[in-house]
């Protein structure tokens, strides 16, 4: 290809000469006929490789158009249960292999295969309508043919005319299903219970077994729906995506359904839901036959291990077989719906018209979260990663929207539901790990380095993994949350190199995690920034390192620049430009901004007791020893930044604006400290960080006035990992390592040289013997003539 650019004859003839023979190789592996499915996915995973071959400008060629077109054929071959496979499984995966061929080839050569669109259109239309294709491979055909299109060069009409097919039978199916979700009781026949309760109730005769199949194959239906919207808009839907204004255009038709899906599913869990149903079996009235409990296999694959499909509970009888067969496939479409619409809904969260929709705050949040009390632990952690933290990280942040719309609109969305959510999470989640904590466990890293013969699917793990998981899911989205906040507020170093030369720097270019127009959101609301702040200090005080880890890494970020914002108010700049710099931080955030003369903020005083009782409890925790350094190391830029303004790091003299006042000793005893500004306020923020931290210290018997000496010193330090180690050494005695250790077995010292072979020398070999002549060996310490005589 370069030397058909460069213009250079004799190149352009080799690689003409050397066109023939990739072509008659490509030929080759077409031909190969698979003798099992390992040979088959190995050919099917070659076949694009040779899309170098069939880019538009070689489609003249008649081998070109041969080549692509077999290869096609081959794959579209492999797409029915013609070869013969050893089971089901490998054949299923020859098929998946065989449309993720197809789908590599559009994207790679989207606008050869445009030139045969028309034949290849009706390949696959025929491989749709063949019942022996699969549902899942017919959905990953639909993707198939949009990837084409998207990746075409074509205008926007175009596109539309093409892909309008292919999306009309997903909005048509999405229009049938809706009479099914108005009510608690179309949606419990749509899934078939009514039949399942009749067959429990008075058997299974003629009329419940062919309504048992209808019901079967209506769910099958909406999950194939289901399935092949979600790999179109994963596919085809994004910021630049070509098929983005048309699948806006479906926006109304897409995104009530699926809201209303998921309510329907949110109120099976609901006992005033489901006991307000006539059913007649005693099964269907106390556990709605056990579908909304976790199958083994669900158990097993929580915990990470394979299930055992032996371990079925036996059923007498072929009715009750079949009845465990029907309950079975109820509880497997539930799940399969769940997490298919959760998925659904957060694509299209992508796209701005989704958030246009009329009624769409209200509608969300009653149908997401009206039944949260109900919802089981374990759909929390797909319901947080699924829905809520794609909807927040693309609310108001798409590309062509100004800052304050998006602003305005992640306002208007997020206000209505985001700070109960707050709320309901933390509460469930103390709740869930009091309950774990007062039965007692293990150790996050035993329970995961723990191999399969050594752990059994107990209730009891298969609930602390769920509640892990919902923990982890919960920490990922208040960190995402509060890097949102970090885009508002650049780092300590960058904002003291602002202070101290009194002019802004550049805004950073490179991306960054979160969502700026919630952050705007956030900090402009000084309800949502403290409820934030307070949930992110609330998932530190869980037993799992890896969510704490999450929100540290965010914190260590926030907090340090946080706590110079709030300092800014407290000093009196030197000149205009720094007044200008401080007016540009304070501005942003309301609770930096002390509401009289004589008191902190609340950024302030949330800094130096609400933060630092939470790291305290991180340093302290035996389950979180893996967390102790990054948590010492917030906690030593906390109290180096909160020295910046008086230091010498600042050129000119940053006077004291407020001096009235002094910590009350006694309201600080009792819990109720109001923190006033006196003398330098950085003194007294770390003061007051010092005055959370004396219970703590009385308790391990540390010095304050010692720890307070070490403060001011690591104050000036510059290096950070200096910083921290100084920190460390003073409050080595109430760190969790330190309690942990207590209790181990002390090992015996041993000093250089005394291997277990000196010990057995005789004494007289040794230059330790006190009759010996001073020598130069002798008087070694690190020669011992017993460790090298055999």
């Amino acid at each position: 290809q370069r030397a058909l650019a460069d213009g250079d004859e004799d190149a352009c003839a080799r690689v003409r000469q050397a066109r023939a023979p990739c072509y008659e190789l490509g030929r080759r592996v077409v031909d190969v006929a698979g003798a099992s499915a390992a040979a088959c996915v190995r050919q099917l995973n070659t076949l694009p490789a040779f899309a170098f071959l069939l880019r538009p400008a070689a489609m003249d060629a008649d081998e070109a158009r041969g080549l692509l077109w077999a290869i096609l054929q081959k794959c579209a071959q492999y797409l029915a249960p013609a070869l013969d496979a050893p089971d089901a499984r490998e054949l299923r995966t020859v098929a998946r292999r065989a449309t993720a061929a197809l789908v590599r080839l559009a994207v790679a050569v989207p606008d050869s295969l445009m030139l045969v669109y028309d034949d290849l259109s009706q390949l696959v239309r025929a491989r749709i309508a063949d019942a022996a294709v699969s549902a899942p491979i017919k959905g990953h055909l639909s993707e198939f043919l949009l990837a084409l299109i998207a990746g075409a060069s074509c205008s926007l009409a175009q596109r539309r005319q093409l892909a309008r097919p292919v999306v009309q039978p997903l909005l048509d199916a999405l229009r049938d299903l809706a009479p099914a979700l108005q009510q608690p009781a179309d949606f419990a026949a749509l899934l078939g219970l009514p039949a399942l309760d009749h067959a429990c109730a008075r058997g299974i005769d003629a009329n419940t077994s062919r309504a048992l199949l209808a019901a079967r194959d209506a769910r099958g239906r909406v999950l194939q729906m289901l399935s092949t919207l979600y790999v179109c808009l994963n596919r085809t839907l994004g910021a630049g995506a070509a098929l983005t204004p048309l699948w806006s255009e479906c926006a109304p038709e897409l995104v009530p359904p699926l809201l209303l899906l998921a309510r329907c599913l949110h109120a099976l869990w609901s006992p005033a839901a489901r006991t307000n149903l006539p059913w007649e079996s005693r099964e269907a009235r106390e556990s709605l036959f056990g579908v909304l409990d976790m199958s083994p296999a669900e158990c097993a694959s929580i915990v990470g291990l394979a299930a055992d499909t032996d371990a079925a509970d036996a059923i007498d009888g072929a009715a009750g077989v079949q009845l465990a067969a029907e309950t079975g496939a109820v509880r497997h479409a539930l799940g399969t719906l769940r997490e298919r619409t959760y998925k659904c809904i957060g694509r299209l969260a992508a796209m701005p018209a989704t958030f246009e929709v009329a009624d769409l705050p209200a509608n969300f949040a009653a149908c997401l979260f009206a039944d949260a009390e109900s919802l089981a632990a374990r759909h929390w952690r797909f319901l947080l990663a699924d829905v809520a933290a794609p909807v927040l990280m693309h609310v108001g942040n798409w590309p062509g929207v100004d800052a304050e719309s998006g602003r305005a609109t992640a306002a208007r969305f997020a206000d209505a539901w985001l700070r109960p959510l707050f709320a309901f999470c933390t509460r469930r989640l103390d709740a869930e790990w009091a309950e774990l904590l007062a039965h007692g466990m293990a150790p996050a890293a035993e329970l995961e380095q723990a191999g399969a013969e050594q752990m059994s699917v107990t209730d009891e793990i298969v609930h602390e993994r769920i509640v892990r998981d919902w923990t982890r899911a919960w920490s990922q989205l208040v960190a995402e949350l509060l890097a949102s906040v970090a885009h508002w507020i650049p780092g300590a170093a960058q904002i003291e190199n602002e202070l101290a030369s009194g002019a802004r720097s550049p805004a950073q270019t490179s991306p960054k995690a979160g969502n700026p127009a919630l952050g705007a959101y956030v900090l402009g609301s000084g309800a949502a920034f403290s409820d934030t702040l307070a949930t992110a200090l609330a998932v530190l005080r869980y037993k799992d390192a890896a969510s704490v880890r999450r929100v540290l890494l965010q914190l260590s970020e926030l907090a340090p620049a946080l706590a110079l914002v709030a300092l800014m108010p407290m000093y009196a700049p030197p000149t205009p430009a720094h007044a200008s710099v401080c007016a540009a931080y304070t501005a942003r955030i309301s609770s930096a901004v002390a509401a009289a003369d004589d008191a902190c903020s609340g950024a302030f005083t949330w800094l130096a007791t609400d933060l630092a009782s939470a790291l305290l409890h991180v340093l302290r925790d035996v389950f979180l020893l893996d967390q102790q350094d990054a948590a010492l190391a917030l906690l030593a830029d906390l109290l180096y930044y909160s020295a910046s303004l008086a230091s010498d790091r600042m050129p000119q003299h940053w006077a004291i604006r407020n001096s009235s006042g002094d910590i009350d000793q006694r309201a600080a005893a009792a819990g109720g400290a109001r923190i006033a500004p006196v003398g330098d306020p950085g003194r007294v923020f770390r003061r007051a960080l010092l005055q959370t931290m004396r219970p703590a210290l009385e308790a391990a018997q540390i010095s304050a006035d010692e720890l307070e000496l070490t403060i001011e010193e690591l104050a000036c330090v510059s290096l950070a990992k200096r910083r921290r180690a100084l920190l460390k050494a003073a409050l080595l005695p109430m760190l969790a390592v330190e309690t942990s250790q207590l209790f181990s077995q002390p090992q015996p010292t041993r000093v250089a040289n005394d291997s277990a072979l000196s010990r057995s020398a005789p004494q007289s070999w040794t230059n330790k013997h006190a009759d010996r002549s001073t020598s130069l060996l002798d008087t070694d310490a690190q020669f011992d003539l017993g460790s090298i005589m055999p």
